[in-house]
């Protein structure tokens, strides 16, 4: 096979996350820097190259959609595969994420933005904050009203998190401050992600990591990382 028409891929509950790091895979030249050696990843992530028919296994593949804003069948070499993953700790779960992303669609996504900054300046890790703040000025631009934290402490548990659409934050290693609460609840097709390096590490449980917890409370969506991704 050297061509593929299929886009899209819809991984589902029992499909495994990850793929451990090995030794060595047949026809595989790994490259420089930190990431020109690392062969572990996402399944998820492994799918979304299939079209690409490379024995290339180490290191990362530019995304030929990053920073596009038109529809696959427009791009003249689509070869990345898009692939999502309709798994959470519970069916109901997963099921209330395509209802209400459904309704999403339909009826637009209303209610506030919150993003969770956390003023780190250092080496390295400057830029994702520098994403988050970009993300608010992108937000404003088109009316999204958006509460921008940019202290080192995330949200506080207390803290009174109403009418969330849209949250974007890091940088903490697990579930914390409003989504702890069993009283929280996202707005129905709810965007939500936390930067972290293991956030999607297991979808099983409600109270581990990031992604779980945030479909858990009501997310339609959210991203995640199984192995260390790298700024």
């Amino acid at each position: 096979m050297t061509a593929s028409t299929i886009h899209f891929v819809a991984v589902i509950k029992g499909v495994l996350l990850k793929i451990r790091a090995t030794a060595a895979y047949p026809g595989d030249v790994p490259g420089p820097g930190p990431i020109g050696n690392r062969n572990e990843a996402s399944v998820d992530s492994e799918l979304t190259v299939l079209p690409f028919f490379s024995h290339q296994i180490s290191g990362e593949i530019p995304n030929p959609y990053f920073q596009k804003f038109h529809a696959i069948g427009d791009l003249e070499n689509a070869t990345l595969l898009l692939v999502c993953r309709l798994d959470a700790p519970t069916a109901a779960t997963v099921r209330g994420m395509i209802v209400d992303a459904i309704a999403a669609e339909k009826n637009r996504l209303w209610g506030r933005a919150y993003v969770d900054g956390a003023h780190n300046t250092g080496a390295g890790m400057g830029l994702g904050d520098q994403w988050l703040a970009e993300i608010t000025g992108q937000l404003h631009k088109v009316g999204v009203p958006v509460v921008y934290d940019d202290k080192p402490a995330i949200f506080p548990e207390g803290y009174p998190m109403t009418d969330c659409a849209l949250y974007y934050g890091w940088y903490a290693g697990a579930v914390a401050g409003p989504f702890t609460r069993p009283d929280f609840r996202f707005v129905p097709g709810a965007v939500a992600v936390h930067i972290h390096s293991f956030s999607a590490s297991t979808l099983r449980d409600p109270n581990a990591n990031w992604v779980a917890p945030l479909v858990s409370k009501g997310g339609a969506a959210s991203m995640g990382n199984v192995y260390e991704p790298y700024l």
